[in-house]
């Protein structure tokens, strides 16, 4: 969960990595760094679900 902590250049890793693979159904979705530690707590999971049910909405044609 440390790919979005500032500074981290991970997210353009991965950026770079999936474009590369020229798949227009491959998406890349960052969830800010939550700064706890350990595995997401319950509300964290809440979060983390909502922006993800936002993201396959406004990008995932069923």
């Amino acid at each position: 969960m440390d790919t979005t902590k500032e500074g981290s250049k991970w997210p353009e890793y991965i950026k770079m990595a999936t474009s590369q693979l020229n798949d227009h159904n491959i998406y890349n979705l960052f969830f800010p760094y939550k700064n706890t530690p350990g595995h997401p707590k319950r509300n964290e999971q809440l979060a983390m679900a909502k922006q993800l049910i936002s993201f396959i909405e406004a990008n995932v044609k069923w």
